[in-house]
């Protein structure tokens, strides 16, 4: 059991300077592109550097407090009321980030997420979050700050989940047994899906999910390289991705998101980079290379894309949020015409 928790952990945490090769065959996507469009880093300190006054910076240098800062954020999503949410591992919660300002989870419960991995929005304001040392997934009510088991089910080092709202059902990586969990929404286990192998509804380490529209599964299939696609009843629909250092391939993919377009956009942590694929699995464009500046990442891990198209990417090691925009208006083009 201690070399398996190790062997998840380095899944997660593992990075490298290897970039792209073959970066000719498709040209990195920047603010000048007009597929994506850069909008802003959060906190905005990480690229300005710069102090700016105010009543709260004020506060601070008073009381000696430092602000709350993001440390190793893995997991981000925007909730109704458009407040953006943050899980951040060494934080060991959620931190909120409101008015320019990250504000730490407060909750009523002694209990000590040591290693979450994945979050994703629950009804009534709640949200469901993994911890693969707990080996559940915990369930936090923002409205009276109440943490609590979301099943009895005991999962085998669960990361990636989502919920598919319009048929109540959740979703769970069980990455240490190499299958997926699907719960109801009250916390009943329904059926598991997969087994250990190479075939199709088999995984190695799966990893993050996300849900389409139709309810249709994504599942990031992490150390076979490739993304595995599921209907609603639990029938195996596609494939694709390949083990491999060019652009379309996969060395360490990490989190998953699907734009209104049903593009799919997948973090690689080993690239540095986000690739974009249709729902064939051909690789439309890529953004992002190695580095600390805007537009480049270390270790993406977390993509989050709202039903405008504003894309979050959490950036591991950097410490931050990196948001995109996609252009609506030139996809239509190539799309419709």
């Amino acid at each position: 059991m201690v070399v398996l928790k190790y062997i998840v952990a380095v899944m997660f945490l593992v990075g490298s300077c290897q970039l792209f090769l073959g970066q000719e065959q498709v040209e990195i996507i920047d603010e000048s592109s007009g597929f994506i469009e850069y909008v802003e880093v959060i906190p905005e300190c990480q690229v300005t550097k710069e102090f700016k006054f105010s009543f709260k910076s004020l506060l601070h240098l008073l009381t000696g407090k430092e602000p709350q800062r993001l440390y190793r954020p893995v997991s981000v999503f925007l909730d109704k009321n458009q407040q953006l949410k943050v899980l951040d591992q060494s934080y060991q919660g959620i931190i909120r980030y409101a008015e320019g300002e990250f504000k730490p989870w407060k909750v009523k419960s002694k209990i000590a997420l040591t290693s979450l991995v994945d979050m994703c929005q629950y009804p009534d304001e709640a949200v469901l979050m993994t911890d693969s040392y707990h080996n559940q997934v915990f369930l936090y009510n923002e409205k009276d700050r109440l943490l609590k088991v979301f099943s009895d089910t005991i999962l085998n080092k669960p990361t990636g989940i989502v919920c598919d709202v319009d048929r109540e059902l959740v979703y769970v990586s069980e990455t240490g047994a190499h299958r997926i969990a699907v719960f109801d929404f009250e916390g009943n286990l329904i059926k598991r899906i997969g087994c250990r192998g190479l075939g199709d509804l088999q995984f190695n380490y799966p990893t993050f999910l996300d849900v389409d529209k139709d309810g249709v599964l994504y599942v990031v299939d992490s150390m076979n390289f490739r993304i595995q696609q599921i209907s609603p009843g639990g029938v195996f629909i596609s494939s694709f991705g390949e083990n491999g250092d060019a652009t379309g391939s996969f060395a360490r993919p990490k989190g998953i998101a699907l734009d209104s377009y049903g593009h799919i956009y997948v973090a690689d942590a080993l690239f540095n980079a986000v690739q974009v694929f249709d729902k064939n699995g051909d690789l439309l464009y890529y953004f992002g290379n190695k580095g600390t500046d805007i537009g480049e990442f270390m270790m993406p891990m977390g993509v989050y894309i709202t039903d405008m198209n504003r894309i979050y990417v959490t950036d591991y090691l950097n410490a931050r949020i990196q948001v995109y925009q996609l252009n609506n208006e030139l996809i239509k083009s190539l799309v419709f015409n």
